[in-house]
């Protein structure tokens, strides 16, 4: 048996807006993650600590 899971969400923001709340870790820590090594970019591998947890995810 095959689960797929589908979600959407409309977001009534500018897209700047919204990018910059994804790429910017003073942002990003509003949301999910508790900390971030740094704006997200091209080519760049990030370290982000989650608010439950001590171990830290690239």
């Amino acid at each position: 048996m095959e689960l797929i899971a589908k979600a959407t969400i409309q977001i009534q923001k500018p897209i700047e807006e919204v990018f910059e709340a994804i790429v910017n870790p003073e942002n990003m820590i509003n949301y999910f993650i508790s900390e971030s090594s740094g704006r997200m970019e091209t080519g760049k591998e990030l370290i982000w600590k989650f608010p439950n947890s001590k171990m830290r995810f690239p």
